[in-house]
């Protein structure tokens, strides 16, 4: 889990002090100071930490495996819900 409010940032067995420096005005909640998140990311990972790995790759496979390029070549028309 990861714990912005307490004094460390927990993923999987990685370990890292938190900074919360910067107080939201508006709801009063300690947000990470810049940075610090990215920072907080272990750059390889352990395979024991990896939820995934008895998946399998194959669960992570694309079901179009043709190239992006070919998916935005015509122009898309879409609508925002927020608009």
């Amino acid at each position: 889990g990861t714990s912005f409010g307490g004094a460390l940032v927990v993923i999987g067995s990685y370990v890292a002090p938190a900074n919360a420096s910067v107080k939201d005005p508006k709801t009063g909640i300690l947000l990470p100071s810049e940075g610090e998140i990215e920072a907080a990311i272990p750059t390889s990972w352990d395979e024991d930490d990896n939820p995934f790995a008895s998946m399998g790759k194959d669960k992570f496979a694309r079901l179009d495996s043709a190239p992006d390029i070919e998916f935005y070549a015509d122009p898309r028309f879409v609508e925002h819900v927020d608009e």
